[in-house]
This record gives structure tokens, C-alpha cells and sequence, in this order.
């Protein structure tokens, strides 16, 4: 008999993987239908809808950073790489005559050395009864850059654009890094590609399409929604950015140079990056034969400053006119610094004010003194 699949959703980031990974949780069943188990067992305790348990604790285990929100949990960090081929090798064993999905996008971290090659090998051993298939879709790289600024930005101090491009890895620039390494592990024939870019809203019935699930579970009322992780508008997410670099720094001059730099043209890190991009532009033109529409990369340096400058530009959220990162010394978490930035603004700039609170309780919704001034500029503002 013909061995059954173990697809693998292996990212990228910032492609619609949260929409893909909530449909495949909230409908085991229709997946089931289809003949696709969606294993309960590799979810992490604080994101129960991916597989991040199984890529993350092989991270782990080669001494790699792993993310806040997954080491934040001990419970995750319990978990190793080892237990989780071991239950692999039992799923593949019990469900032989089923494919298996199993969706992670911090598979993609894999691509930071070539001895990761091991261990897509060991997940591909221990899955014995099936056939290793990996699903990828690819965003135009200077979009997937700077959607990934943003969402980085909102949770943690980030210098300018152009120096956060500088400071990634080669294969968060190159995604032909990744693809190679999949390719060379599983097969080229095993690695199926798409284009996010095309696809945009539509990729959830492409996903469904190609695993055969049926369309009538998109539509039915059990059916997740698109989820959308709507990045805040580039004039105000500079604003929220520069807030975000006063928090725990003491040194006045650090933070504003953390604020104000930009990359320095022949400086090392722009003349890697520039390299980066040079070698990441033709890798991208061997992609094209595999990808249903055409990927394209517009990922040059001088891009680079026309985002940063983009991201300059005028806001309806605005700071003070003086800003002393000493006021700040205090304030142990961002929002501290959003509820104080509340007081400074309120009754000069209700809007900013409302901005400033507004964030404050989305990082912390359960504290009372924040949603008490919330609803007080709701009030204000309505």
C-alpha cells in the first residue's frame, strides 16, 4: 500500500500561518473527513493552535534563541526534541492509513545552519509509515521585511528600519536559504511552494485546495475567519517605536541614538546587507519556475531608506515636543511608559492621549488603573 504523507506547513512568517494554523485547530474533524489528522500532541502551552513544541524544542536543543512568549512557559521548555520523535513514531505508526498536517512556522529558524539537515532527518526517520512533504508560501521580501519590522516593533524596542534589516540572518532576507535546505533534506519534489503575494486573502482555500479538504468548511459557521494582524499605520508605528526604545534605558544619549540612527552607508553592516541582497536577488530567479506566479523581489538597498523614510512620515499620533528618557527610569514595562505618556498628552492632545491608553491596555487589559483611565478617554473621545 502507498504510504500516506506527513505534510509539513513550514512558514514563512508573516503569510497568513496564524489563519491556516486557527482553521486547521478549530476543524479536526472536517480535517479528519478529508483523511488529515491534526495532531493535538507538539502545541506549545501558550499558543495551542501550531506544532511549535516539536520546531522549537529541536532549537532548543542546538542552542539556538528561542522566542519570549514559547521560553516564557516551563512547561515548553520540559518538552525535548527526543520526546517529540517519539511520539511522531507512535502517530505514524497508529495513523498509517492517514495523512498527518503539522504546522510551525519556526521551522523557518532551522535555515541558520546546514546541520539542520539532521534533524529534518530525524523527524523523517521517526515518521517511518509516511512520506515527508513540506508547504511553504513566499511574500515579496521587501513587503515580508517590513511586515516583520512591525510586528516585531510592537512588542519590543527596535532600532530604524534600515538597521534591523542590517542585523537579520542572511535566510530572513533570502528565503531560497530555507528552501535549499528543505529541498536538500526531502527531495525538491517534496517541497511545494506558493505565492502569498498572489494569493493574499485566498490563501486559506489554496491550503485547502492542495490537501483536499473540502471548500463548504470555509464557509460553514464552525469555520475560522480570516485573522488579520493589522500592523499599525508606518507614521505611528514610528511613534509607538521611539516610545518603546525609552523603556529601561538610563543613558539619555543611548536612547536617542537607539531612536535616531540610521544604517551608514559603507559601514560593515551595510555593505553585508548589501551583499546579502545582491546574492538574495538571483537566488530569487531560480524560485520562479517553482511558484505558481512569478516572486518578486524589489529588495534593494536603496528600498531599504524609501521604508524607513515612509515610516518617518507624518502621524495623527504624536509625541511631546520634549521627551526626557529620565522620566521613564521608572517605568519597568512599555505600558508604564504608554500610561504616562497618557498624562503628559491629555487635555493638549486628546487624540495621542487616546493612542498612548489605548496601547497601554492592549498590553495589559487586567490592570485596573489603566482601564479605568481607558475608559475614561473612550468617554472623552466618543
Amino acid at each position: 500500500m502507498k504510504k500516506k504523507n506527513l505534510f509539513i506547513h513550514i512558514g514563512y512568517f508573516k503569510t497568513g500561518t496564524s489563519t491556516i494554523q486557527r482553521f486547521c485547530s478549530d476543524n479536526t474533524s472536517l480535517l479528519l473527513d478529508a483523511g488529515i489528522l491534526y495532531p493535538s500532541q507538539f502545541r506549545p502551552e501558550n499558543n495551542k493552535t501550531n506544532h511549535g513544541l516539536l520546531s522549537l524544542s529541536a532549537m532548543r536543543e542546538k542552542g539556538l534563541t528561542l522566542p519570549l512568549w514559547f521560553s516564557r512557559s516551563q512547561k515548553n521548555m520540559r518538552k525535548s526534541f527526543s520526546a517529540c520523535l517519539s511520539e511522531i513514531s507512535k502517530i505514524s505508526d497508529k495513523h498509517g492509513d492517514k495523512n498527518i498536517l503539522i504546522s510551525s512556522e519556526e521551522f523557518v529558524h532551522f535555515s541558520i545552519d546546514s546541520s539542520s539537515e539532521r534533524l529534518i532527518g530525524e523527524i523523517a526517520n521517526a515518521a517511518q509509515n509516511h512520506n515527508i512533504v513540506a508547504i511553504c508560501y513566499l511574500r515579496n521580501p521587501l513587503s515580508y521585511l517590513a511586515s516583520w519590522y512591525l510586528q516585531v516593533s510592537k512588542e519590543h524596542p527596535t532600532p530604524k528600519f534600515s538597521i534591523f534589516a542590517a542585523r537579520q540572518p542572511e535566510y530572513q532576507i533570502n528565503h531560497k536559504k530555507t528552501i535549499d535546505l528543505w529541498s536538500k533534506s526531502l527531495g525538491r519534489e517534496n517541497v511545494h511552494l506558493f505565492s502569498y503575494d498572489k494569493l493574499k486573502d485566498k490563501h486559506l482555500e489554496n491550503f485547502c485546495n492542495f490537501l483536499h479538504i473540502p471548500h463548504q468548511g470555509i464557509d460553514s459557521p464552525n469555520a475560522t475567519k480570516i485573522i488579520e494582524n493589522k500592523s499599525k499605520p508606518f507614521g505611528e508605528a514610528e511613534v509607538l517605536r521611539r516610545i518603546k526604545c525609552l523603556n529601561k534605558i538610563t543613558n539619555p544619549q543611548l536612547a536617542y541614538n537607539t531612536i535616531h540612527d540610521s544604517l551608514r552607508e559603507n559601514s560593515p553592516e551595510y555593505n553585508q546587507l548589501k551583499t546579502y541582497l545582491e546574492v538574495a536577488i538571483e537566488d530569487y530567479s531560480s524560485l520562479k519556475p517553482h511558484l505558481d506566479s512569478s516572486v518578486i523581489n524589489n529588495l534593494k538597498i536603496d528600498s531599504i531608506f524609501e521604508v524607513e523614510d515612509k515610516l518617518n512620515q507624518p502621524s495623527s499620533m504624536q509625541l511631546p515636543l520634549s521627551i526626557n528618557p529620565d522620566n521613564f527610569i521608572k517605568c519597568t514595562e512599555i505600558a508604564d511608559i504608554y500610561r504616562e505618556l497618557f498624562y503628559l498628552t491629555t487635555g493638549r492632545d486628546d487624540l495621542s492621549a487616546h493612542k498612548f491608553i489605548e496601547e497601554a491596555h492592549r498590553l495589559r487589559p487586567s490592570g485596573p488603573l489603566i482601564k479605568r483611565l481607558f475608559d475614561y478617554s473612550k468617554l472623552l473621545n466618543s
